[in-house]
């Protein structure tokens, strides 16, 4: 399952995103997201082989 956004989008990235367990590609760059990035439900991902959260505005870490 791939999960691509190419389009602006202002948010908080929602911890619900931790029950696509199946999620192998998650993509955000350049978007207007902001607040910390959910730690918990990310480190639920356990098939993801890419992350790009890069151009938002996050705070907080990012999970190994």
């Amino acid at each position: 399952m791939e999960l691509l956004v190419t389009r602006l989008l202002a948010a908080m990235l929602n911890s619900n995103i931790g029950n696509l367990t199946e999620l192998r590609f998650l993509s955000l760059p350049y978007n207007l997201f902001s607040g910390g990035i959910p730690v918990v439900a990310i480190g639920e991902l356990r098939q993801l082989e890419l992350l790009d959260l890069r151009g938002n505005n996050f705070s907080g870490r990012v999970p190994d």
